[in-house]
């Protein structure tokens, strides 16, 4: 069991220059009770490897070390400290009155029973000088992880003792300045500006101590008022305090958050009131222009199909055009080779009356003549009835009508001619009609060209 706590110590408690630094937090009582205790006399109660006799002793102090473990007091031995393999009760039994000046337990009031608990007080308070000291170090059960398990860990425990409890009992002993302080606590908890659920479960210090100053002189006592005065450490109260601040920081923000959330979404809400009036808006613009797009592209398939007709009425006309083009250039020739036969007709009928009048004589050529004007005049008169009375009645009280029937019975042989001479008065008219259809096709392809670029 000897070797398996001294490897258990070195395993969990930590290394000895670590323990020397926790231990700077009682020089602050260590100083003056140098100037106050003349020789300083100093008692640890299980005293392990030695690392607080080897401090009190640098700093001036006669020390001595009691331990129930062999292992841990041979490292003493080596160090060159007194020390005592005795219960430690046992041990103080056996001190004289106000021989000591300090006596410390560093963890081992969780070792022993709460009635020799009560007992190691009683006689820490008998052996100890006026204006002497008493210092008791244990885990600290208001960590909670400490109280729930890591206090545990170590087999030989018995139960975490409430730092209430402890300063009550140093104060019922009789001790008259009895302070708490709490240490080993992480640094950064101290200065971090918000407290986690975690920090109140693990934050506080994992160790607390009770200083304990037996009455004496007002002289030696007041040298001990600094020291009694500072706090130390971080209490599982002030954690919690520190978190429901943290807490209630956190709501007043979320409170703003949702207070300047609610705002944004007000404006949003009128914003998305706003646009969904101008989508709506812009929704029935849209159907609008849909509508008249749709019937712009009805009117633009009828214009479309009139352009076509219209292309194919062109192409019709230019057809046409082409045809009259072509009709033309036959009338034009028609015309030069009527022109022709008009002249050689004339130079014809000239030599031909001449050849008459030669052979026929002048008498008989007027009376030629005459019929023929006859005729015309009948023709006339046949064409316009109450005209043709009027003259038959005019003839018939002249005694002419019988001359100019007989002359309408010999010019019968006469039509010949006149017939010839119609036939080359008609290709004139057919010529006039072809030109006048040519003129109108003409205007009809022009107004179809105007129509085609107005579209």
């Amino acid at each position: 069991m000897d070797n398996f706590y001294f490897t258990f110590e070195k395993n969990f408690r930590g290394t000895p220059e670590q323990i020397l630094e926790r231990l700077r937090a009682y020089d602050d009582f260590l100083i003056p009770l140098l100037q106050t205790q003349v020789p300083a006399m100093a008692l640890d109660l299980g005293c392990g490897r030695g690392e607080w006799l080897g401090k009190l002793y640098q700093l001036g102090f006669k020390v001595h070390g009691v331990d129930l473990d062999e292992a841990m007091l041979q490292s003493c031995r080596e160090k060159g400290f007194q020390v005592t393999c005795q219960d430690a009760l046992t041990y103080l039994h056996s001190l004289p009155d106000e021989s000591q000046s300090i006596v410390t337990a560093f963890h081992m009031v969780e070792h022993i029973t709460f009635e020799n608990l009560r007992h190691v007080l009683d006689q820490a308070l008998r052996v100890l000088k006026p204006a002497g000291l008493l210092v008791m170090e244990t885990p600290n059960p208001e960590n909670l992880v400490v109280a729930t398990r890591n206090f545990y860990l170590d087999p030989t425990h018995t139960k975490p003792i409430p730092p209430e409890l402890l300063t009550f009992l140093a104060r019922y002993a009789g001790f008259n300045n009895v302070k708490l302080i709490r240490l080993q606590e992480n640094p950064s908890i101290v200065l971090q500006q918000e407290t986690l659920l975690a920090d109140v479960i693990n934050g506080v210090s994992p160790d607390y101590a009770i200083i304990a100053q037996k009455i004496g002189s007002s002289q030696k006592m007041s040298q001990f008022e600094k020291a009694f005065l500072q706090d130390k450490g971080v209490g599982l109260q002030t954690m919690v305090d520190r978190f429901d601040r943290t807490l209630q920081t956190r709501h007043e923000t979320i409170v703003q958050q949702i207070e300047f959330k609610d705002k944004q979404f007000f404006n949003l809400s009128k914003d998305l009131k706003f646009n969904s009036e101008k989508i709506n808006s812009f929704y029935e613009q849209l159907e609008i222009k849909t509508e008249q797009l749709l019937k712009f592209s009805y009117e633009l398939e009828i214009k479309s199909e009139q352009i076509s007709n219209l292309t194919l009425r062109v192409q019709q006309l230019q057809e046409q055009s082409q045809k009259i083009q072509c009709t033309q250039m036959e009338i034009l020739f028609y015309q030069q080779k009527t022109l022709e036969w008009k002249v050689s007709q004339f130079i014809i009928w000239l030599t031909l009356q001449f050849d008459r009048l030669r052979q026929q004589g002048l008498r008989r050529r007027t009376f030629a003549l005459v019929k023929k004007m006859i005729f015309q005049l009948k023709k006339h008169l046949d064409k316009n009835p109450q005209l043709r009375k009027s003259t038959l009645a005019v003839l018939k009280k002249t005694r002419l009508y019988f001359l100019v029937k007989k002359f309408t019975r010999q010019s019968i042989s006469d039509r010949t001619y006149e017939q010839t001479t119609y036939q080359a008065v008609k290709p004139n008219r057919q010529i006039q009609s072809l030109s006048a259809r040519a003129l109108k096709l003409k205007a009809e392809i022009k107004d179809v060209m105007i129509k085609q670029e107005n579209l």
